[in-house]
């Protein structure tokens, strides 16, 4: 009795089988109608390029939509938009010092440069584009008395650009010609050094880097780095959505900051030329990060249409032979602006379904490029295997080719599209966006390939058989082609090496050999993925060689971290009533010493000035919060860590206006990685979840929260994504193959290829992280193609399995093998590529080519000559047939013993 399973599958793919060799014979019949209709269908998708949109805000393509971080920034984005940019210059010494009147000579006049100068389209100089603080027009040492100094407060203050050097060291006015080792040497060790610029306490220490030499007394005689440093302003109401700074630094920024950061760069790029001898400088501007990673990811983009190009070499080779009639150039054209059309139809219909764009996206193409070029393999194989049943009439034989190629890529397609429509139920929305954008381009260069493709496949048998020329249509060849036995089999090239690969192969010493070197591999991928880690550093979007990457490379080793500084808000409170829940959770955050370094806040500040001179308002917050805030060196400092609603605006002896935010900042300790930051993130969050306010909102913030956020969540979407897909394509197979014994095969092939990938990603310096996981998505729809193509194909034919076997390589094994290596030159040229995004595309999809190919091209095959299904009941009439299965059965195991 058979199983109803089966008989359904059956079913299934008869209908299928039917339904294409209709269609084939429908386009085959109107071959201009079905490309005019390509073209319509296309050029109607393309509206919806007008809404468009690209997304670079890291922060809105790589954090879960419901994380607390993307509801707190966004808050932030509203009530409190960013204020200052951040500029900053490395200078050092390799194996000298920094410290040398030359060098601080020319730091003077690299300042005063960058003070002077204007920008050419808006005119704007530092003192107009810095970010000022107000500051006291003396050092600040002893308490003022308030409110009786309220009335000299504003002659006491004056508006400071923010600046950072060891220039501060030194008034402003100081006439450096004059300065020598000795002076500079007494002037950076003087007890109580104030900054000339902002009249506060200053260390040396702060200020130098990389190797600090002292003398014995404990002088600082020399060091290898130091810095300068420029924080610009942004004007947030004039920021305008193309403002945003682009290559997903999550950044907001106006225009006159970019043209200011521009001139900068230029500046300190120029003075390079200048440096006196043994001192080397590494530039960041606040704009660099997004202008090299976009202009990386870029530059490799342009290597799509050289990639296209080679592509199209490759397949007119492979399509056609080296003669006037049979050459198919115009074929293998056809078939790219198949591609060309899918590329179009996927970027306006996700447009119009507002899906937006992302960093991610631009391997698109490639991909595309990859499956579309896969299909046209399938069917011109399919087309070229037809041998004997091929007949003068043209419809027919597109008919009988789309028979077998409609069900084959039809397999593969639904597969691919289902595993990408998975990803786009995951909460990463970047993931998501490429996954749908995906599953609509899979689908779409589906439909092209099976009709566009099939009515130039036509129209280029129409011209075979007129004899005309395969570049100039136009011209027919007076000697007419020699009349070929049709009941003949010629098989090509390619077939014929397969042919003698298959003997070997599926000889028994060739198959041990498949099998210990199958095993060979997936001990090293086992191996690989132990030690496979999940990290990600924004710093990798950069070529190593970029000015700004050397600038992160500097500051590592000269000025390293001792750990991420995160900045606590607290937001709209009842500051009256819960001003001891922010002393509890200062406290608290004092206490956890496991996770935290050092906690910087006014509130002890606070609390001293509420029981000494500020008592008279110990009952008034607002009216204490003035009175600290204008009455100590302390309180000037911690100015900028309160906000006010509206705008509002301290004044000197009343009562500060309703406060939006207050402020402070802690140090985490130093992690190695997400085993360690992680559950620092968590319990930070514990430790503000445990404080109750009365009202209002508590929440950490840090740039680097947005990638632990990913981090957390990273690895359970990529395993969950994984899991459903591999479940997916086990169904979808099932159904599709109508075997489940050649379903569970294929889907071992995909679990070997992705064990084999991930182990061997470690091996060659890849991590999981956004981008790997993102390919490795794309992998598994790939790698699927190979082994349900070769499955398929052995189930419609009959035979003895091990002649099955062989002749399932001869039939389909080079459309199989030529879809992979097409897939590999399409994006060979960006394996020298600087942009991780791009590099990471090569390692993976040449890994994914690799392992997929030898599984489904060598590994299968021999499974499937051991313990393969039998084939279907509408298999080739003139080989065994399905009610013969059981007694080959037998014959085969018997045969097998006996080898």
């Amino acid at each position: 009795m058979r199983n109803p399973l089966t008989a359904i599958s059956e079913k299934v793919v008869h209908g299928l089988e039917d339904f294409f060799s209709w269609y084939g014979i429908k386009v085959a019949r109107h071959p201009f109608i079905a490309i005019l209709a390509c073209l319509v269908i296309t050029g109607a998708a393309a509206i919806g390029m007008i809404k468009y949109r690209t997304e670079n805000n890291a922060f809105k393509l790589w954090i879960p939509d419901n994380s607390d971080f993307v509801a707190d920034n966004a808050w932030l984005e509203e009530n409190s938009p960013p204020e200052i940019r951040f500029n900053s210059l490395i200078v050092t010494s390799p194996g000298g010092s920094v410290l040398n009147p030359e060098l601080i000579k020319h730091l003077n006049k690299l300042r005063l440069k960058v003070n002077e100068f204007e920008t050419d389209e808006n005119k704007l100089d530092w003192k107009q584009q810095c970010f000022q603080r107000d500051v006291p027009k003396f050092a600040v040492q002893q308490d003022i008395p308030y409110p009786e100094a309220c009335p000299g407060i504003a002659s006491m203050l004056e508006p400071v650009c923010f600046e950072q050097s060891i220039l501060e060291f030194w008034p402003k006015d100081y006439d450096f010609e004059k300065l020598d080792q000795t002076s500079l040497l007494e002037q950076i060790n003087a007890d109580n050094a104030f900054s000339s610029f902002f009249k506060t306490p200053i260390n040396i220490v702060d200020y130098l880097g990389g190797k600090i030499e002292r003398d014995p007394t404990g002088k600082i005689v020399s060091a290898e780095a130091t810095f300068m440093r420029w924080y610009g302003k942004i004007n947030s109401t004039a920021v305008t959505p193309d403002d945003i700074s682009s290559s997903g630094t999550g950044e907001i920024v106006d225009s006159n900051s970019l043209e200011w950061e521009e001139q900068l760069e230029k500046v300190l790029k120029d003075d390079q030329s200048e440096l006196p001898a043994n001192i080397e400088t590494f530039i960041n501007v606040a704009r660099s990060y997004s202008d090299v990673a976009g202009e990386t990811i870029v530059n490799d983009a342009m290597m799509m249409p050289i990639g296209f190009l080679i592509v199209f070499v490759y397949v007119t080779i492979m399509l056609g032979k080296f003669t006037c009639t049979e050459q198919r150039a115009l074929l293998a054209l056809g078939g790219l602006a198949c591609i060309g059309l899918t590329v179009g139809f996927t970027y306006g219909f996700c447009s119009a379904l507002d899906l937006f764009y992302g960093p991610m996206h631009n391997v698109i193409p490639f991909l595309l490029l990859g499956i579309g070029i896969d299909d046209m393999f399938v069917i011109m194989q399919c087309y070229d295997n037809l041998g004997p049943l091929k007949t003068d009439n043209i419809q027919e034989n597109i008919g009988m080719t789309m028979r077998h190629a409609g069900v084959a890529i039809t397999v593969t397609s639904l597969t691919d599209f289902i595993v990408f429509a998975l990803g786009g139920t995951t909460v990463l929305p970047a993931l998501k966006s490429f996954c749908l954008w995906c599953s609509v381009g899979i689908i779409a260069v589906y439909f092209f390939q099976a009709t566009l493709f099939t009515a130039f496949l036509t129209l280029d048998c129409r011209r075979l058989a007129s004899n005309r020329n395969g570049l100039c249509p136009c011209y027919t060849h007076k000697k007419k082609k020699e009349k070929v036995d049709i009941t003949k089999i010629d098989l090509s090239l390619s077939q014929k090496c397969f042919q003698h690969f298959s003997k070997f192969i599926l000889s028994l010493p060739g198959m041990i050999v498949v099998v210990v070197l199958g095993l060979g591999l997936l001990s090293g991928g086992i191996c690989g993925m132990v030690f496979l880690e999940q990290k990600f550093d924004p710093v990798w979007f950069l070529p190593s060689t970029s000015s700004v990457a050397l600038w992160f490379a500097a500051n590592e080793e000269y000025f390293p971290s001792t750990g991420e500084q995160v900045t606590v808000y607290i937001t709209e409170i009842d500051w009256d009533a819960d001003l001891d829940k922010v002393g509890e959770l200062v406290d608290k955050f004092k206490e956890a010493t496991d996770i935290i370094d050092e906690v910087n806040t006014w509130y002890d500040d606070l609390i001293i000035a509420k029981t000494t001179h500020c008592k008279n308002f110990a009952n008034n917050f607002n009216g204490l919060l003035t009175c600290f805030l204008f009455s100590s060196p302390q309180g000037f400092s911690a100015q900028g860590d309160f906000q006010f609603v509206d705008g509002g605006e301290l004044v000197c002896g009343e009562p500060a206006p309703e406060i939006l935010l207050g402020k402070f900042t802690f140090t985490h300790k130093r992690f190695s990685g997400r085993d360690e930051h992680i559950p620092a993130l968590n319990k930070v969050k514990d430790i503000i979840n445990g404080v109750k306010f009365s009202k209002g909102d508590v929440f950490p913030m840090a740039r680097e929260y947005s990638n632990w956020e990913t981090d957390e969540v990273i690895t359970n979407e990529l395993l969950r994504n994984v899991g459903l897909a591999i479940a997916c394509v086990f169904v979808t197979t099932l159904i599709l193959l109508a075997d489940i014994l050649g379903s569970i095969f294929v889907l071992l092939c995909v679990a070997l290829t992705l064990v084999d990938l991930c182990g061997y990603m470690h091996f060659w310096g890849l991590t999981v992280d956004v981008v790997s996981s993102v390919n490795i998505i794309i992998a598994i729809g790939l790698c699927v193609d190979y082994s349900a193509h070769i499955c398929h194909t052995f189930l419609t034919i009959g035979g003895s399995r091990r002649e099955r076997s062989a002749q399932t390589l001869v039939n389909i094994g080079p459309a199989v093998l030529n879809g992979g290596v097409s897939t590999f030159i399409a994006f060979v040229l960006l394996a020298g590529s600087d942009s991780h995004v791009f590099s990471s595309f090569f390692k993976i999809f040449f890994l994914v080519v690799v392992f997929g190919l030898f599984h489904g091209l060598v590994l299968l095959p021999v499974v499937l000559r051991i313990a393969g299904p039998g084939a279907y009941t509408t298999s080739d009439p003139s080989q065994s047939s399905k009610p013969k299965q059981k007694k080959e059965t037998e014959n085969e195991m018997n045969e097998v013993e006996k080898m």
